[in-house]
């Protein structure tokens, strides 16, 4: 188990178990352990998190990303290897509720990155997400359920196959008659 300083952690929140939460309108990091990761495969981070709905759409309070390592205590990249991948609010000013969402595919290195791929020399990260970021809102509480990264290379192959098999079989059925 990861201890996360200053963290709001609640047994039961929303109706969901184990949930950190921010104190209302303040920021929250949380930060995943170090976990290994070769730049060669495809990852997506997937996190499930809750509003309270006084956030506006047009500004995402909640950022997520992750930080980039060569080992184990070397950070790679600029801003001790920080990599944004996305910034989430509710879909429209006032919903509340529950959301689970996805990154883009992130896959190969360079030497930045805008969220699709890793630092050049990365072999590990660390998941982050940045509840009520920059303090947008005073009033706001985000609740988070789950935040982690994951190897997507052999569904996203699958996926691909399959789009294939698809207009091909449209191709013959167009051909047939």
């Amino acid at each position: 188990t990861t201890q996360i300083p200053d963290a709001r952690w609640n047994a039961s929140y929303q109706g969901r178990s184990g949930v950190i939460t921010n104190a209302v309108g303040l920021l929250q990091h949380v930060y995943s352990r170090l976990i290994p990761i070769d730049p060669n495969r495809k990852y997506r981070i997937r996190l499930g998190f809750h509003t309270n709905g006084v956030v506006t759409a047009t500004i995402p309070s909640l950022y997520v990303g992750f930080t980039c390592w060569e080992n184990e205590t070397t950070s790679v990249g600029a801003s001790g290897g920080h990599v944004y991948v996305s910034g989430w609010s509710a879909p429209s000013a006032g919903t509340s509720g529950w959301f689970d969402v996805s990154s883009n595919v992130i896959s190969g290195s360079a030497a930045t990155s805008a969220g699709k791929t890793f630092i050049t020399g990365t072999n590990f990260v660390r998941v982050l997400a940045f509840l009520n970021y920059n303090n947008h809102n005073p009033t706001q509480i985000y609740g988070l359920d789950y935040l982690f990264i994951e190897d997507v290379t052999e569904s996203e192959a699958a996926a691909a196959q399959a789009g294939i098999a698809t207009a091909q079989a449209g191709i013959a059925t167009t051909q047939a008659t």
